[in-house]
């Protein structure tokens, strides 16, 4: 029962990071958080503990837990990381990719396509947050599954902690241009044909480019928030 309170502690918790609701500088209060759950302090203070030890919180003296203003150092700290696994992953299965393996990155870039063509026509008006996880998903899967396929149980472990810092650390800056978004799905794509293709090193060629323009994408925009922050 605990571990069920502390995971649904935890859950709730990262959602609210991940839908930038708790910006840069919020300090995590165990009563506070525990009575808009519903439950005990104990399970919350636990799931804070996993939080910071897994980067997402910080703790300071003094002050208490707390949402950290990532780095530039991090920030591109994660992205490095994150091309040395998937790049690796991926020239470690390279042709030896399964065809189930195949048809399920090729259902997740066929489900970020679709998703943009939606987000497309919705263009004129707020941004569908079903729409905009539902692309996160599909994301977050084409790339789980490369990494899954390398037979690294670790590796996937420590892509998804990355990717959920990067997710909190983006949801601090606003929502994707949907050119970045149009950009990406290409590029899924792209990588899709030269896994199909058996061609292991023109994806990890691709797969490294599509990271690194996430990674540029990311620091310009967080300069950008940076400086309209500081400029009000």
């Amino acid at each position: 029962m605990t571990e069920t309170l502390r995971q649904r502690a935890y859950d709730h918790i990262l959602k609210q990071l991940a839908n930038g609701e708790l910006p840069s500088g919020t300090r995590l209060s165990n009563r506070a958080l525990a009575s808009q759950i519903g439950i005990s302090v104990i399970p919350v203070r636990e799931a804070i503990g996993q939080l910071q030890s897994e980067g997402l919180v910080a703790y300071q003296a003094g002050i208490g837990s707390f949402v950290p203003e990532p780095s530039y150092d991090e920030v591109f700290d994660i992205y490095d990381l994150r091309e040395a696994i998937e790049c690796h992953a991926i020239r470690r299965v390279g042709a030896l990719l399964d065809s189930e393996t195949l048809d399920d990155l090729g259902r997740q870039v066929q489900i970020m396509a679709d998703t943009f063509q939606r987000l497309q026509s919705l263009s004129s008006g707020p941004r569908d947050p079903q729409l905009l996880e539902r692309w996160s998903q599909a994301d977050a899967r084409f790339h789980d599954l490369i990494v899954q396929a390398s037979g690294n149980l670790r590796a996937l472990e420590t892509l998804r902690n990355l990717r959920k810092s990067s997710r909190i650390y983006g949801a601090r800056i606003g929502h994707k241009p949907l050119s970045t978004i149009l950009r990406a799905a290409e590029e899924h794509r792209h990588i899709l044909d030269a896994l199909g293709a058996g061609d292991a090193e023109q994806a990890a060629r691709l797969l490294s480019e599509h990271i690194r323009d996430g990674c540029r994408e990311f620091l310009e925009n967080h300069h950008r928030t940076r400086l309209s922050t500081t400029q009000k």
